[in-house]
């Protein structure tokens, strides 16, 4: 057996470095390069948090700009991205308690005033819009926490998820402490040198202490103590070995996919508009110039070039214009030793190079990617999938289907964005205050919020004004 020794700072206040003994066999990997193996407390990594204490998202901390750019040219995104944040969206907020005696039914409840008012204040319902967009375009959003002088909970917003980006881990305990926002990511390098804003800096960029998802009414209570009125959290979907969140699609803009469906069709648009400029391809026959001008040979080429021009512009004004309308240009043509017809003056019109329906594939290819990676199926799009056949078009149960599935994977979501409010409910007490007594109570779970649901009836000849709304 082969010992090998490990040295590992773990720093602090409280903790004095120590040397850690590993007893290997001769068998075991091979030590990682020195330069190579880093810990997190470090004099390297805390120069690094010196140098810019912000959390770089992409190699140039501009990698969500990158995606927004590339989104605004994807209409097919953007669609699919609509669509499902409408069926997330549902009908709107619901405040209810399952009875566990009767199979978790649930039981909804009237909203008390004093819950609607808070959140009518708020704008909740722009706040679950907007979450359940960045949780579909970002796979995280950053909910901000606004307090008032009597440290009840007086707003609750969010900020676009591009302007945030999170700080460093602190070297002393290892934790995210603090959220810098600003609109100047990825902007001319636009970097923060310090932990400290500068001042000249400050009315670019903002700071806001984050609190993390573990007991938060808990962690609102402390900061309101300590009069700290504004707080930021951090919601995701989480990713191994990623400090932020991410989403299927993002897979289809790293592949190309948003990029093909984006950019074909303005190649073809750009080929289209050249086709249309130039309308007509006109050879002229060398032997024509010298059978037009018998000196043509001794002629410098000045004059000769003057020559062309002027039989272009003939041929152009009499082929244009709407006064053209079907007129006629004559021209000679001889025959060969060959037996070649050769035209002294041949016009050819232009033909497109696309013919049936070339690169129309690879868009629809491209979409159908694109779509799935927003899990969204085509049919609640009305698109066409290649070789889909008659699935392609949707039928009205298949349609309802896609339906049913796109609600049943929004619960993720929805838990994630309406998390806040549970926060909300118990930091406030409302959860106590507002929930059934008695006897019949006693089977009743804590209350909760959710989304209403639509779904289309099956029956034939059913309208939109049968669609039912539902609480699951």
């Amino acid at each position: 057996m082969d010992e090998v020794k490990f040295k590992s700072d773990f720093g602090g206040a409280t903790q004095s470095n120590k040397l850690i003994d590993f007893k290997l066999s001769a068998k075991a990997s091979p030590n990682p390069p020195a330069d190579d193996f880093q810990e997190i407390n470090t004099l390297n990594y805390r120069n690094k948090f010196t140098a810019s204490p912000v959390l770089y998202w992409g190699t140039k901390n501009d990698y969500p700009q990158q995606i927004a750019a590339a989104m605004t040219q994807c209409d097919t995104l953007l669609a699919a991205l609509f669509v499902s944040k409408g069926i997330y969206l549902g009908k709107g907020l619901y405040m209810y308690q399952e009875d566990y005696q009767n199979g978790r039914e649930i039981i909804e409840m009237p909203m008390p005033a004093e819950i609607d008012d808070a959140f009518y204040a708020s704008n909740i319902e722009e706040y679950i819009d907007f979450g359940i967009q960045e949780m579909n375009t970002w796979g995280q959003f950053f909910p901000v926490w606004r307090m008032s002088r009597a440290a009840k909970i007086a707003e609750l917003r969010i900020y676009p998820t591009l302007f945030n980006r999170l700080e460093r881990p602190s070297w002393q305990t290892g934790k995210i402490e603090n959220v810098y926002v600003s609109a100047q990511w990825g902007v001319n390098n636009f970097v923060i040198s310090s932990p400290i804003i500068p001042k000249d800096m400050r009315e670019w960029v903002s700071k806001f202490p984050l609190i993390d998802n573990f007991n938060p009414v808990k962690q609102l209570q402390d900061n309101a103590a300590k009069k700290i009125w504004t707080t930021v959290q951090h919601i995701k979907n989480t990713v191994s070995g990623d400090h932020y969140g991410s989403v299927p699609w993002h897979a289809a803009y790293e592949n190309g996919w948003v990029e093909m469906s984006s950019r074909v069709p303005e190649m073809k648009s750009k080929i289209y508009e050249n086709i249309m400029n130039l309308a007509n391809i006109i050879y002229i026959d060398s032997q024509y110039l010298h059978d037009q001008y018998p000196e043509w040979k001794d002629m410098n080429d000045d004059v000769k070039n003057t020559i062309i021009k002027k039989i272009q512009d003939d041929i152009d004004k009499n082929l244009t214009g709407s006064q053209n309308q079907g007129k006629s240009l004559f021209s000679t043509k001889w025959t060969n030793a060959d037996g070649k017809t050769i035209y002294k003056v041949e016009i050819k019109p232009m033909e497109s190079p696309f013919k049936d329906g070339q690169l129309l594939q690879d868009v629809q290819l491209a979409d159908y990617h694109i779509l799935s990676a927003v899990m969204l199926d085509p049919s609640l799009m009305g698109a066409i999938v290649p070789g889909g056949g008659k699935q392609s078009a949707g039928s009205g149960s298949n349609i309802r289907e896609a339906l049913q599935a796109t609600i049943a994977r929004a619960d993720m979501i929805r838990r994630k964005v309406l998390s806040p409010l549970q926060t909300w409910l118990r930091y406030e007490g409302w959860d106590k205050k507002y929930a059934q007594t008695g006897a019949a109570a006693k089977n009743l779970g804590p209350i909760k919020f959710g989304i209403r649901d639509f779904v289309i009836p099956t029956q034939s000849g059913a309208t939109m004004n049968s669609v039912k709304e539902v609480t699951n």
